[in-house]
């Protein structure tokens, strides 16, 4: 080929579409993440209806996802690796299905390992789920459910009794209304120091986001409750009126 020819190659446009495949996983890597939350739903209520056949087929379905969410996030990692260090070349076609390969190589993983199946079997535990009573109420714990601190600094509430959690860009959780008041009386041009001892960095009013984790986890304790109550319900427990996942 000719050093033309090499030219036309054009090495960014290739780089782009590589790069542009691999930011199209994110919308993927997103339902994963919503099928693996209503998995994580699943354990609540058969875990407390004490349904095992259930509890085991949900899991199954949480190990195929994870493996699901790996390989995904395993070719967009190879694609921008890729992209980082692709040079067309003249002597011949870059075989970019084994260039993908190698880079995946080497990538074990293996769900059991995870934190997700970890929260799952501690869900489908009714008795040490969400819905128990044995929550932990330290001002700053890394709880089950994976918070920087299980109360609000400045209410005193604990993040799922919250009715508006959200967090700052560190993780930390706030009653939406009292860190507004708090930035307010005491910060400046809308940022404060952030209340809890030992750290030096400032929650930003505007950089605020709703809490996703926590809402999750309060939707589970919900559901985790809902179970429960199911089991001494009417009907010798039959759990009537709970919406369940078809498994």
């Amino acid at each position: 080929m000719s050093q033309s020819g090499a030219a036309q190659l054009r090495p960014a446009h290739v780089t782009n579409h590589m790069q542009a495949l691999a930011a199209a996983q994110a919308s993927l890597l997103t339902s994963v993440a919503e099928a693996q939350d209503a998995v994580l739903d699943g354990a609540l209520i058969y875990g407390g209806l004490e349904q095992a056949d259930k509890v085991s087929a949900v899991r199954a379905k949480l190990a195929s996802l994870l493996q699901m969410r790996h390989e995904v996030e395993g070719y967009a990692a190879s694609l921008n690796s890729l992209a980082a260090r692709y040079q067309p070349t003249v002597a011949a076609a870059t075989d970019f299905e084994a260039e993908l390969a190698s880079e995946a190589a080497g990538r074990s993983f293996d769900p059991e390992r995870t934190d997700a199946m970890r929260e799952f079997d501690q869900f489908a535990r009714a008795e040490d789920g969400p819905g128990g009573e044995d929550l932990e109420d330290d001002d700053i714990v890394v709880t089950g459910n994976d918070f920087m601190n299980a109360a609000c600094p400045i209410s005193g509430k604990n993040v799922l009794e919250l009715a508006d959690p959200v967090e700052d860009e560190k993780g930390y959780v706030y009653d939406r209304a009292a860190i507004t008041a708090h930035i307010r009386q005491r910060g400046y041009n809308g940022a404060c120091d952030a209340p809890f001892p030992g750290v030096s960095h400032s929650v930003v009013l505007s950089r605020l986001k709703p809490a996703a984790r926590v809402l999750r986890a309060q939707k589970r304790r919900r559901l985790g409750l809902d179970a429960q109550r199911g089991t001494q319900g009417g009907a010798g427990g039959s759990g009537a009126g709970i919406e369940v996942i078809d498994v």
